[in-house]
């Protein structure tokens, strides 16, 4: 498996690279592409109600937040519709419009610039990183998680609005999804932010 996934989210349907063949989460097609594959999504594709909302797929209406916040309470997620809904109106998520999502493994030597790469380690490993973060750029990294919708929300959707590095540790999808082991956590960094580790991670931690 790789421990490295690159997510492209593009306006642009892409070229030469397959569909996938049935609607699913979001968090299981990064899993896939961690086995390898590469392929992209589009709208429909997305079956997980709060990784449409977290990647821009569904309009941000009283009825469908409120169907949202219900679905949470549901999940056992939220205590109540009030805190559910606290919770979707605090979000960032990407902005609502048409759009592409492509799943692939790292490193990725064509010409498809991530917008962010999801990173899966130990606290260890992940601690190096951080630190060579703050070397190069001289910034600590304020996380932002809850441990819902890690890997649509915590691990793509504020990494690229924030344009920063995000840690998150996961959720109950997200960790079986993508077969995260105990003790290992998520880092989603920016491309911009990647380039700047990429020599390192090359010599290796």
């Amino acid at each position: 498996m790789f421990d490295e996934v690159g997510i492209a989210v593009s306006n642009t349907k892409p070229s030469g690279i397959p569909r996938v063949k049935r609607a699913d989460k979001h968090c299981l097609f990064v899993g896939q592409a961690r086995d390898g594959h590469m392929f992209y999504a589009q709208n429909d594709d997305i079956s997980c109600p709060l990784a449409r909302f977290n990647l821009g797929l569904d309009a941000k209406s009283d009825k469908n937040l409120l169907g949202l916040a219900k679905t949470l309470v549901e999940w056992g997620d939220a205590k109540s519709e009030e805190v559910a809904l606290y919770y979707l109106n605090s979000a960032l998520t990407l902005p609502l419009e048409n759009k592409y999502i492509i799943y692939f493994p790292m490193p990725y030597d064509k010409l498809l610039l991530p917008s962010v790469i999801v990173m899966l380690g130990t606290s260890r490993k992940l601690m190096s990183l951080v630190q060579i973060a703050t070397r190069l750029t001289g910034e600590r990294i304020e996380a932002i998680l809850g441990g819902v919708g890690a890997m649509c929300g915590e691990c793509t959707a504020i990494p690229v609005v924030t344009g920063k590095i995000n840690i998150s540790l996961g959720c109950s999808g997200s960790r079986s999804q993508t077969r995260l082991e105990d003790g290992e956590l998520f880092m989603a960094l920016p491309s911009k932010v990647y380039n700047l580790l990429e020599p390192v991670l090359k010599r290796g931690l």
